[in-house]
C-alpha cells in the first residue's frame, strides 16, 4: 500500500512540473512571437475548430501560403474588425510579386467577401486547436489567471523543497537528498 502511495506522488510531483514546465515554454514562444494562442469565437471552421476552441499559430511567409492551408489574419479593410479570423485557403495566386488568397471558413456556405493580400499582411498557419483548452481557459479567466499562475507556482516551488530536503530511507535520522550545505547549514 505504502509504494502505491509512492508512485502516486511521484507522478503527482512529475505532473505538476510538466505542466509548469508546459506553460513556461508556451508562455516563452508567445513571448518571442513564435506562437500565438488566440480564441476561435465562432464557429466558422467547425468541426475542425469549433467556437469556444484555443488556436496556437505560427508565422506563415506569404510565400509559404497553400490552397488547403488553415491560416489566421485580419481580413483587409472594410471588413476588418479588429478580431483576427481562422480560415481555410481555398486559392493563392501571385500577381505582381504579391501573393492574393482567398479563404472560406469550412462551415460557410460562401466564400469570404474580400480578396487578402498575404505580402502585406501577417499571416499565421494553424499549428494546433483545442476546445478542451479553450474551455479551461475560460475557468482560468473567470477565476483570475494570477491565481492559477500562482497555484502552479507554489506546486512548484513545494516539489522542489521537498525533494531538497525529505531524509533518504524510512527513518528522518538518515542523510537528506539534494542539497548537502543546505543540510548542513541548518545544523550549525
Amino acid at each position: 500500500m505504502r509504494a502505491a502511495a509512492v508512485v502516486v506522488r511521484r507522478a503527482a510531483g512529475a505532473a505538476v512540473v510538466a505542466a509548469a514546465l508546459a506553460a513556461l515554454l508556451v508562455s516563452l514562444a508567445v513571448r518571442m512571437d513564435v506562437l500565438r494562442v488566440s480564441r476561435v469565437l465562432t464557429g466558422s471552421m467547425a468541426p475542425m475548430v469549433p467556437a469556444g476552441s484555443l488556436a496556437a499559430t505560427r508565422p506563415l511567409d506569404a510565400t509559404s501560403i497553400r490552397t488547403g492551408d488553415v491560416v489566421m489574419f485580419r481580413p483587409p479593410a472594410p471588413f476588418d474588425t479588429g478580431t483576427p479570423v481562422v480560415h481555410r485557403v481555398i486559392d493563392a495566386t501571385t500577381e505582381n510579386g504579391d501573393v492574393l488568397v482567398h479563404t472560406k471558413g469550412d462551415a460557410n456556405e460562401a466564400e469570404d467577401p474580400w480578396t487578402l493580400n498575404a505580402s502585406k499582411s501577417t499571416v499565421h498557419e494553424l499549428a494546433w486547436s483545442s476546445l478542451t483548452a479553450g474551455r479551461v481557459a475560460d475557468v482560468v479567466a473567470r477565476a483570475g489567471g494570477s491565481l492559477l499562475l500562482s497555484v502552479v507556482v507554489g506546486l512548484v516551488a513545494l516539489r522542489v523543497l521537498v525533494l531538497m530536503w525529505r531524509p533518504r530511507g524510512r527513518g528522518r535520522h538518515r542523510e537528506p537528498r539534494g542539497v548537502r550545505w543546505l543540510w548542513d547549514a541548518a545544523a550549525v
